[in-house]
Formats: C-alpha cells, sequence, structure tokens
C-alpha cells in the first residue's frame, strides 16, 4: 500500500512539473500569453457568427453563447490532440534518458488546455449575464467538473492513441489535421443537432465530441445536463480508453528505441 502511494505521488509530481515546462514552452517569448488561447475562439465565433447567422441566417435563438459554449469546448480538445499527437517525439530526450510513466506527457498537454478552458469560464459567465442569462447555478458545482472529466478523459485518450502512433508513422499528424476537420464540421458547433436529419443523427453520436458539446450547451444554457448524452460520452470513454491503453501498452517499451 506504501508503495502504491508512493508511486503516486511520484507520478503526480511529475505531472505537475510536465505541466509547469508545457506552460513555459507553450507562452516563452508571447506578450499576451495564455490570452491567445481566448482570443483564437473568440475570433471563431465572430467569423462563424457573420457567416452562419448574418449570411445564411441561422434560425438559433442568442446565436453568440450558442457559439461560445461549443468553440471554447473543441478548442480544448483540438489543442490536446494535435499537440498531444507530439507529446512523445517532442520529448525524445527525456523518455530515452529517465524512467517515468510516458502518458503523463500525453496527459499534461490535455491538463493544460483544460486550464485554459477553466480560464475562459468567466468569460462564458459574462456573456451569459449580457443574455439576461442566470449567471450561475448552484448545480454547476458538480456539472462542471463532471463534464470537465468526461472531456479531459477523452481528450487524453485521442492524444494517446495519436501520439503513440506518431512515433512509428510520423504522418499521422497529416492524418490527425484532416480528422479535426472531419470533426469540427460534423460537431454541432455552429448549427444544432436539431438541424440534422434524425435519420443521420445516429451516424454524428460516432463522433465523441458531439455528446461533449451537447452537455457543455446543457450546463450554460439549459440548466441541466441530459442523461442520455451522459451516457453516450462514458460509452465513447470508455470504448477510447481501451483502444489507447492496448495502443500504448503494445508499443510503451519501443517508444525510446523508435525516437
Amino acid at each position: 500500500m506504501e508503495i502504491s502511494i508512493t508511486k503516486f505521488r511520484r507520478s503526480f509530481d511529475v505531472l505537475k512539473i510536465l505541466i509547469q515546462k508545457e506552460w513555459i514552452i507553450k507562452y516563452k517569448s508571447t506578450v499576451l500569453g495564455y490570452l491567445w488561447s481566448i482570443m483564437h475562439p473568440l475570433m471563431l465565433a465572430v467569423v462563424f457568427y457573420v457567416a452562419f447567422k448574418i449570411v445564411v441566417k441561422v434560425p438559433i435563438e442568442n446565436y453568440t453563447l450558442f457559439l461560445v459554449t461549443g468553440l471554447f469546448p473543441w478548442q480544448w480538445f483540438m489543442n490536446s490532440v494535435s499537440i498531444g499527437v507530439w507529446s512523445f517525439v517532442a520529448n525524445a530526450p527525456l523518455i530515452k534518458k529517465t524512467i517515468f510513466p510516458k502518458y503523463l506527457l500525453t496527459l499534461s498537454v490535455a491538463i493544460l488546455d483544460m486550464i485554459h478552458f477553466v480560464i475562459s469560464i468567466p468569460i462564458i459567465i459574462f456573456l451569459l449575464y449580457l443574455y439576461d442569462y442566470p449567471p450561475f447555478h448552484i448545480s454547476w458545482i458538480y456539472q462542471i467538473p463532471l463534464v470537465i472529466l468526461l472531456q479531459l478523459m477523452i481528450s487524453f485518450a485521442f492524444g494517446l492513441i495519436f501520439g503513440t502512433l506518431n512515433v512509428f508513422f510520423r504522418d499521422i499528424d497529416r492524418i490527425v489535421s484532416l480528422l479535426l476537420t472531419l470533426m469540427m464540421y460534423l460537431t454541432p458547433i455552429f448549427y444544432s443537432l436539431d438541424m440534422v436529419p434524425q435519420d443521420l443523427r445516429y451516424y454524428f453520436y460516432i463522433n465523441p465530441m458531439v455528446s461533449i458539446i451537447e452537455l457543455w450547451r446543457g450546463v450554460f444554457l439549459e440548466g441541466g445536463l441530459n442523461a442520455t448524452y451522459i451516457a453516450i460520452a462514458l460509452l465513447d470513454l470508455a470504448i477510447l480508453l481501451v483502444i489507447a491503453l492496448k495502443v500504448y501498452k503494445k508499443n510503451e517499451y519501443k517508444l525510446a528505441e523508435h525516437l
């Protein structure tokens, strides 16, 4: 028992150091620092608002809130996966010279972008206030941590799968870039899931971010979580974790050799 606790503490300390390292590397020599992580989804929200609300005239009420509650979580997922793909390759010297759980490299990337998302939540709350939505629900105390945990683990699983494969096949990065683009347009970020034809909607649930985005909208715009979306997210997470752990465990001992 003491060995397990000591091992956990060591892993936690390593994870903390890796997160600090990623933060420093990401914002070294930048003026605005983490504000760039907030500005990017806000600028996308402006572009999508003009394109879909003004030009296409999408019939969605309070479209600004609708966009922001979809784009901020998506930004977290996209960054976690696109950077997580290189989490092993970029840390090749560390992997070769140090003994530690290598998956912590991918987890640190997902947690860093989770921190950025958490920092952005006050912006969402401010917009809710501007649009006369209740600025705070007591249910947020458990709803927000629950959805954060689900998205964190889904982001980590994606990053671990592709980060491991990228050690052996360096064109995985291009595949992931295409996959993320496809997933973005197949995720109800700038359109509602209700706009998708009923016979096609079930196929959309194959995309794990569909249920996550719907859960975030449930938290901020509807004041509650849909049990169906929670069940779908848990199922997606279970499948992804099984795949991720199998891919990682099968290749863990080969990482240093191929880097």
